[in-house]
């Protein structure tokens, strides 16, 4: 026995690669499915917030290429989508304009030409039925109206050449 009253035997020191704490992993996998399911159902309305006017602002696009110019897309979306909206329902309104525009200068024209056509039928049916002689100023009178007819046509091909962007101007001072 020692003397100085400390103890000479060898420590025991156990060392093991076994661990007695043990993973719950069916508790993590739990959770973890739960933090995704919660994730899944937040994103969906969320995901519906942005599509839903996009899917709205095709479906007006497609329905003007249908030729429905009416159609328009809803504008109360997150901001960069209701400018786009915006601009789009503008353009369709641009067209639905056009349209109308082109559809009365198209009745207009009809007008027109309509008017100096009956003009020298009606002279040209009465000069052959014997009904007027075809004196000078007969012809004159038809030719009066088929000048009328060429003018029309020539403002008709400068409206093509606007339409085409044919036209160039000269500003000149005056």
């Amino acid at each position: 026995s020692p003397s100085n009253g400390i103890n000479k035997e060898p420590a025991l020191l156990f060392v093991s690669a076994a661990s007695t704490r043990q993973v719950p992993w069916a508790a993590v996998a739990l959770i973890a499915a739960a933090v995704i399911g919660a994730a899944a159902l937040a994103a969906l309305p969320l995901s519906r917030l942005v599509t839903r006017p996009l899917t709205d602002l095709s479906q007006a696009a497609g329905a003007i290429r249908s030729g429905d110019l009416g159609a328009r897309a809803s504008d109360d979306a997150p901001t960069e989508v209701a400018a786009l909206a915006r601009s789009f329902n503008e353009m369709a309104q641009e067209l639905q304009a056009s349209a109308v525009r082109r559809k009365q200068l198209t009745s207009d024209v009809a007008h027109e030409l309509r008017s100096p056509l009956t003009n020298v039928r009606n002279h040209l049916d009465a000069i052959e039925d014997g009904l007027i002689p075809p004196t000078a100023e007969e012809l004159a009178t038809v030719g009066g109206e088929v000048d009328r007819l060429t003018g029309l046509v020539a403002d008709l091909e400068t409206l093509a050449a606007v339409d085409a962007h044919g036209l160039h101007l000269v500003p000149e001072p005056v």
